[in-house]
């Protein structure tokens, strides 16, 4: 019969044991602990894309620069709570941020949602959820400027003229041609949707 271990020996090894799940109990991040959840830190970081509104506030605009960061290395695991801060967000930064964070993680359930927001009121969201929907579709339902009206009816976005050499050219000129045609412009996406979501790869 082999000897049985000294109850020294036991002792030492139960020690050790303990020590090892304590220490991984210290070290590993534990997504259930109050207050330390991963998704109590998403909803920070979707929050802290309200400091992207203003270029100018380089404190401001760095600490967008980091929560999209973050928010673009959670992958697309974030993508509902990204939908859901775009689709109830009263923070129009907010919506502008999450939206530019889907077209890095964003999947084929977001679609929908960004060209409900091609209707936002305010023009840079809804400039950026048009942009982002020919990002991630290879697709477009607005000419390109200058080029003759579509099939779809929609008029090309205006060229900007060589004289007028204002930082808001692009955004003045937008804002005009949405105020006027953002109901066919969402028509438009929605009913090529409908139809090309079955085979439409998302890049």
């Amino acid at each position: 019969m082999r000897p049985l271990p000294s109850l020294l020996l036991i002792s030492s090894l139960l020690l050790v044991a303990c020590g090892d799940r304590e220490e991984s109990r210290v070290f590993t991040n534990n997504p259930e602990q109050p207050g330390v959840t991963v998704q109590s830190e998403v909803d920070a970081e979707i929050k802290e894309l309200a400091k992207g509104k203003d270029p100018d506030d380089a404190k401001a605009s760095a600490a967008y620069d980091l929560a999209r960061l973050r928010l673009e290395r959670r992958g697309s695991t974030i993508e509902m709570s990204l939908i859901d801060a775009l689709r109830t967000g009263d923070d129009w930064g907010v919506r502008l941020g999450c939206i530019e964070v889907l077209q890095s993680v964003g999947t084929r359930q977001c679609i929908e949602h960004l060209i409900a927001a091609l209707q936002d009121d305010q023009p840079l969201v809804s400039f950026q959820a048009e942009m982002t929907l020919r990002v991630l579709t290879d697709h477009r339902e607005l000419p390109e400027a200058g080029k003759p009206t579509g099939p779809n009816g929609l008029p090309p976005l205006p060229v900007r003229a060589a004289t007028d050499l204002g930082m808001d050219a692009e955004t003045r000129i937008w804002t005009t041609w949405h105020a006027a045609h953002h109901q066919a412009l969402y028509d438009a996406w929605t009913a090529w949707w409908a139809t090309a979501k079955k085979d439409t790869v998302i890049k």
